[in-house]
């Protein structure tokens, strides 16, 4: 968190980058619930991360958090992760991943 929190100055937002890799009618119907849960998630642990920053600090920096979904069914549809790593932008590293499967079960 100390390096998110000093790299604040450079950038004007933070946040993750969410690949979408399972396409079908289920899954359509069923993302948008994942990425409300997921983003809960992150934010549930964000704050107890940063229970012992001043007053407000998370706060303002939770304010300029931003996740990027990239969704292209032609692109990432079933890419592994290996694929995945190959496509990162330059400057992004891999961090953590979060396996949905098409039934909503989480690896």
């Amino acid at each position: 968190m100390d390096e998110l929190r000093d790299n604040l100055g450079t950038y004007p937002d933070w946040g993750f980058v969410i690949y979408r890799t399972t396409y079908s009618a289920d899954s359509d119907t069923l993302f948008p619930d994942a990425i409300r849960f997921i983003e809960a998630c992150f934010k549930q642990e964000f704050f107890q991360e940063t229970k012992e920053y001043p007053p407000n600090e998370p706060n303002e920096i939770w304010a300029k958090q931003r996740s990027t979904i990239l969704q292209n069914p032609a692109q990432f549809n079933g890419a592994s992760l290996e694929a995945i790593r190959a496509y990162l932008r330059p400057g992004w590293t891999l961090k953590a991943c979060v396996t949905v499967g098409p039934n909503g079960e989480c690896a």
